[in-house]
């Protein structure tokens, strides 16, 4: 009886370890775990807008970018913007995941953008990012632009919807 009182704890506890989701935002359909992280496939655990930096000989550039938390690939929305675009307009490539950049994309009626997007992938953390500026040079992930939270959706959805 004994036996059977701890068995049945265990079970309960690797069940209900197995299916918490504490929040996480992903598709549901496929998980993986990797080096002791979970890592989402077509999904992620969360997502931050963050200052990005970038320097370039002796100047400094700071931006928003949107980054995607414990993805399955740092090049997850590189992926999708090809998918949906085709071949980027240009890509830099280093050490890292490759930059690419897609130019001028009407990405609805009138809305014209240039979409850059990277990644990470390191023993800390695993992410695909991306940054986006209007026809006007305007981050179009900045707090007070109107079109902020339909790429957050845009690309939420670009990551759910990734094609294999």
């Amino acid at each position: 009886m004994f036996l059977r009182a701890i068995l049945l704890l265990l079970i309960l506890s690797f069940v209900s370890c197995g299916t918490s989701s504490e929040g996480v935002r992903h598709s549901g359909k496929y998980r993986s775990s990797i080096g002791g992280k979970i890592l989402y496939k077509k999904g992620f655990a969360n997502y931050k807008i963050v200052d990005a930096m970038s320097i370039k000989n002796s100047d400094t550039v700071f931006f928003k970018e949107i980054r995607f938390y414990d993805v399955y690939g740092a090049t997850y929305l590189s992926r999708a913007m090809q998918n949906k675009f085709g071949a980027p307009d240009y890509e830099v490539l280093d050490d890292r995941v490759p930059l690419k950049v897609w130019k001028n994309n009407e990405i609805k009626p009138g809305v014209v953008v240039t979409i850059a997007t990277d990644g990470s992938e390191s023993q800390e953390e695993i992410f695909t990012s991306a940054t986006v500026f209007d026809k006007d040079g305007n981050n179009c992930l900045e707090s007070n632009h109107p079109h902020k939270d339909f790429f957050i959706a845009f690309f939420s959805e670009a990551i759910w919807n990734l094609k294999d």
